[in-house]
């Protein structure tokens, strides 16, 4: 079970993790456990070789992701989900984003969740 293979390396909060943005400050009641951070698992999947927390790197921020995303909820988690392992072409410009194909439909949700719920207005 995912849970108990990374639940150790979640355990960090994102305000002492980057300083940016608080767990428990989310938008649209997306809720993940507030001391759950899925920082380590995309570092791990090599998410933050491309995308970083309040900067644009090569791909758009992660609270870049959040801020524009905000007002879909909850309804949107699936579709990033499936953005994170399809890969994407036409988002945020030109690049292409590749397919994540070592990451599991169960991950990708739970990164998805976890995105959506930063605090967008926080990185301003």
């Amino acid at each position: 079970m995912l849970r108990g293979r990374f639940f150790p390396a979640l355990l960090l909060c994102v305000s002492a993790s980057v300083g940016v943005a608080h767990a428990g400050e989310v938008a649209h009641d997306i809720n993940p456990p507030e001391e759950i951070s899925v920082l380590p698992l995309l570092k791990e999947k090599v998410c933050m070789s491309c995308h970083l927390m309040d900067k644009k790197r090569v791909g758009p921020s992660l609270l870049m992701i959040a801020e524009r995303y905000a007002e879909q909820g909850e309804d949107f988690i699936p579709v990033l989900a499936e953005r994170i392992i399809t890969g994407g072409k036409g988002h945020w410009g030109p690049l292409v984003m590749p397919a994540q194909n070592k990451v599991s439909q169960e991950e990708a949700q739970m990164m998805a969740r976890w995105i959506l719920s930063l605090e967008p207005k926080l990185h301003r």
